[in-house]
């Protein structure tokens, strides 16, 4: 029983070391032994008067007694291990991507995909061309506008914030701004949205963040840091400090990792 609770507590705090995504449970078989009860039968010779001579008379009972005999038995237990492709990282808590050649320049971000720092590209994040160059000998011409930049190897544009498009020659489409165009805009009561930043322009009479504030009557409107997100204005500097998630000159812009 003591070997039992032992292997139970060890399959227990592995499972509870690893967390997260990408890890799989199988089914691992192992043998356990167990003590069984069970009655065994036995015969036992008994005498009793009888009209022989001599007039004793033998016979045979069945009789039981409890035994106890060891088992082995087969058995199947979860266990729990990083999915193919996942290796846990150095403290075994989460099950991180592994790339067999190395990511250069960039990160392993699945099982043998890099992502690459800017201005790298390949498979291995190894490839760098010259500003406006890209090739595997940098030999030809990046078409990318509006400061979007060219996979090194493939040519492809990678747009700067607020633009999209093969070539980046479009802005990003109210009510959309961001990297890719991929966030919304909170401005309220008609007000413009920056394309890159996210900042809010306050038609005339509102005024705040998302100038969803109006205006006191007959009053000029307060000038103040349009800080979204619950992002503060630094007094000295006016400029917004971000909490945490948030990035960007207003703080519009989501953390990505």
């Amino acid at each position: 029983m003591l070997k039992i609770c032992v292997l139970l507590a060890l399959v227990v705090s592995v499972a509870a070391i690893l967390e997260g995504p990408n890890v799989c449970t199988r089914q691992e078989s192992y043998v356990t032994t167990v003590r069984i009860s069970e009655q065994q039968p036995y015969q036992v010779k008994e005498f009793s008067w009888c009209f022989n001579v001599p007039p004793r008379c033998s016979k045979y009972k069945i009789k039981f007694k409890q035994v106890l005999k060891t088992q082995t038995l087969v058995k199947q237990r979860p266990v729990e291990e990083c999915c193919e492709g996942y290796a846990p990282d150095s403290e075994r808590r989460q099950c991180l991507p592994v790339c067999v050649e190395p990511c250069v320049k960039g990160k392993c971000v699945a099982p043998n995909t890099c992502s690459c720092a800017h201005g790298y590209g390949g498979p291995a994040c190894d490839i760098s061309c010259a500003v406006g160059k890209w090739g595997r000998h940098c030999q030809n011409d990046c078409r990318c506008m509006n400061g979007g930049t060219c996979e090194p190897l493939t040519g492809e544009c990678s747009c700067a914030a607020g633009w999209r498009g093969d070539a980046c020659e479009k802005v990003c489409a109210p009510p959309a701004f961001g990297d890719n165009c991929e966030q919304i805009c909170q401005c309220k009561n008609n007000a413009t949205c920056h394309p890159a930043s996210g900042a809010c322009s306050c038609p005339s009479g509102y005024t705040g963040p998302l100038c969803e504030k109006e205006c006191p009557p007959n009053e000029p409107c307060p000038v103040l840091c349009h800080c979204q997100n619950n992002g503060k204005c630094n007094p000295v500097t006016n400029e917004c400090e971000c909490t945490s998630g948030w990035t960007g000159v207003v703080c519009a812009n989501k953390y990505v990792s």
